[in-house]
């Protein structure tokens, strides 16, 4: 018997039960009991196998489990069984109009109520989980704590809180080796841009975050996420701020690093906003790339290169500032930029006054060591140069290297001419 403290009613010296992180029905429901290997499969970083091992933690008292039981006893009740049948089948109301994939159930408010409870305890489950397998699920201290009270019926859900399902999740991480062009696992050219599409066209913002970025820029993430949620903890006027030239590339480096999710990028133009003489806001420009690897010679035209705010501040009127600043000092003819689809929907850009010109395909890049590396790096002239065969392409000797290719959403393309 092991005895501790109970996670959910926090009750201490009592006996804790070994608990589900997902309910055991659902990996019954899974597998292919026709196929020679029928249990799921588990990707990690380094590996991907069959396993029929269930995640399980000592988390719960007896009283809490049995209480977490109910909400998984009613979505059992109301799932499909590999053979379709469901005791809930006399609440089927058709296929949903948007997606004919899905079926449509009628809940009453305490059905509803339950089933949200269900997706709830998952997801904090496996937030407050040890294993290293779930190291990626986290609510975070205050939502842990809300989920917490949610469940233990000490508070409603709030209203706040929205559990999306399917295509109508809003952030969607996007672990590396579940996409990358595996052989017998290629993901198509399209993938992440189709899910992007699909949230727009119901006004949902998909955000994508790509598990390199979470891994190594973590704090970048969770602002941006901040951001987006108009939650930004710190806020600042840009009359208070002011202008300056930058012309040192260590403070350029160090601030884009730290701050831009894309790191640093050479530039021509490096503009700061500064409050008490610290930089607090970035816009750099460089001549536009015509293509990869290749600037433009015409006078006068330039590419906005990266913005971004020091984390977790919010300045009002800043990337204006900036931006009127540079049009005002350097007179350009005509400016270009990118909004990334992965987690931009390019509205900064349309108050700065530019017309959106159009949309890019999807980019690729080379997953080595778990980090996204750009395909620039990995021409074929420069793969010959180290050595590969000449008569082979690019992918071929990558394909060889088993060095994999990702796609991510495209970008989003603006053009504003003075």
């Amino acid at each position: 018997m092991v005895k501790g403290k109970c996670k959910l009613c926090l009750k201490d010296n009592v006996e804790i039960v070994n608990s589900h992180i997902v309910p055991s029905w659902a990996y019954k429901r899974i597998r292919e009991n026709n196929s020679k290997q029928p249990d799921p499969i588990c990707i990690e970083r380094d590996k991907t196998y069959s396993t029929s091992k269930q995640l399980k933690e000592y988390m719960l008292c007896k009283d809490c489990e049995s209480k977490i039981k109910v909400f998984e006893d009613f979505a059992s009740e109301i799932t499909y069984n590999k053979n379709g049948d469901s005791s809930f089948i006399s609440n089927y109301k058709g296929e949903c109009k948007e997606y004919t994939e899905l079926k449509v159930y009628s809940l009453n408010k305490d059905q509803a109520e339950s089933l949200r409870k269900f997706a709830l305890s998952v997801a904090w489950r496996a937030s407050i989980a040890k294993s290293k397998k779930l190291k990626g699920v986290d609510l975070g201290e205050k939502y842990n704590e809300i989920a917490r009270l949610s469940l233990n019926n000490e508070i409603e859900i709030p209203q706040n809180i929205s559990i999306f399902c399917y295509l109508h999740r809003n952030i969607h991480n996007n672990k590396l080796y579940n996409f990358i062009e595996e052989p017998k696992t290629y993901k198509e050219k399209k993938y992440h841009l189709n899910k992007t599409e699909e949230c727009e066209k119901h006004g949902i913002q998909l955000v994508h975050i790509w598990e390199d970025n979470w891994n190594n820029k973590q704090d970048v993430v969770k602002s941006m996420i901040l951001n987006k949620l108009y939650k930004t903890p710190n806020k600042i006027y840009a009359r208070k701020t002011e202008v300056k030239e930058i012309t040192d590339n260590k403070l350029i480096r160090e601030f884009l690093d730290k701050n831009h999710l894309q790191g640093f990028i050479g530039s021509k133009v490096k503009l700061g906003l500064f409050l008490d003489n610290e930089l607090v806001s970035l816009m750099t420009f460089g001549k536009r790339r015509v293509v990869m690897g290749k600037k433009s010679t015409n006078d006068g035209e330039y590419e906005l290169l990266r913005f971004c705010n020091k984390l977790n501040i919010n300045i009002i009127g800043g990337a204006s500032k900036l931006f009127k600043h540079f049009i005002r000092n350097y007179k350009p003819k005509e400016i270009t930029t990118y909004a990334d689809r992965s987690h931009s929907n390019g509205n900064l850009y349309e108050v700065l006054g530019f017309d959106f010109v159009g949309e890019t395909q999807p980019n690729y890049y080379y997953v080595i060591d778990g980090i996204r590396k750009h395909r620039f790096n990995f021409r074929k002239d420069v793969l010959i140069k180290q050595g590969f065969d000449p008569n082979k392409t690019e992918h071929q000797i990558m394909i060889d290297r088993k060095i994999y290719k990702i796609f991510d959403s495209g970008n989003l393309k603006f053009n504003k001419t003075l």
